[in-house]
């Protein structure tokens, strides 16, 4: 998927059902906003409404933050020394003026999540994808999950914390690097250029890719195949819908007819 656009026209030439795909950033600045009042007319549209997850079902589950703390009550002190301890505080101090005291007891995963969302200015008091469910939900629409809450828990259940130590280790060693990749992601967004996005997101995830990216795109996929014949509006993350086994692809392979909408 060469063609530069986060917003796509999904039909199913059997039923002649017409559906949207588009795709998100987690963040709350305004560069994840742009396209919000062109896609909101497409939301409009459709009488269902699919987040990445169902926010209702993952808050109801009690696992949103849950799901992000290490396990018996542990804090970041039982798996590191207080010297790399001291270390790592005083590098995301100066890097990112965020304090690892308020994250003791939390895994590395989310610490670098909330390291991403905090490096971006927080222009809008939500999220792009919680304020595009928020909207489907005042607007009365059908509110569902492309992937399930029990299927994202899973997803983060299987990242060792020992690959979660050494991403989080590699990124305070280049805090730079880190801070270059976010604001290419943001440009990239703005650019609409889903091949780069899923590229740069890609790389980054080294020996995470399948569990975080690959495997979640098939799930993703699957869901919108077989609600093909239900006129719908998909969201998830942008980095999901390109490459050759981005969801956008899988469609493709499994009979929906793609076209990219120009939101520009």
């Amino acid at each position: 998927m060469r063609e530069k656009s986060l917003l796509w026209q999904i039909v199913d030439s059997g039923s002649n059902t017409v559906s949207y795909v588009y795709g998100t950033m987690h963040v709350q600045n305004n560069a994840a906003f742009t396209f919000i009042d062109h896609v909101k007319r497409y939301i409009d549209s459709k009488s269902i409404f699919y987040g990445e997850t169902n926010l209702d079902d993952l808050a109801a589950m009690q696992v949103e933050m849950d799901m992000y703390l290490l396990p018996d009550g542990k804090s970041l002190h039982d798996y590191i020394s207080e010297k790399r301890y001291l270390k790592w505080r005083t590098r995301l101090l100066k890097h990112f003026d965020i304090d690892l005291n308020r994250f003791q007891h939390y895994i590395p995963f989310f610490i670098l999540s909330s390291l991403q969302t905090g490096y971006l200015e927080a222009d809008h008091n939500l999220p792009l994808d919680k304020h595009l469910w928020d909207y489907a939900v005042a607007r009365g629409k059908t509110v569902l999950g492309v992937e399930s809450a029990d299927f994202q828990y899973s997803v983060m259940k299987n990242i060792s914390l020992d690959d979660q130590f050494k991403m989080l280790k590699e990124f305070i060693a280049q805090p730079n690097k880190f801070k270059r990749r976010i604001e290419t992601l943001e440009t990239l967004y703005m650019e609409q250029d889903i091949l780069q996005l899923y590229r740069s997101t890609r790389d980054s995830l080294g020996s995470q890719r399948r569990l975080l990216l690959t495997d979640r795109n098939v799930q993703m996929s699957q869901t919108i195949l077989q609600n093909r014949d239900q006129p719908s509006f998909y969201t998830f993350g942008a980095a999901h819908l390109a490459g050759n086994k981005g969801v956008l692809p899988l469609l493709k392979r499994g009979g929906l007819q793609i076209s990219p909408i120009n939101i520009s």
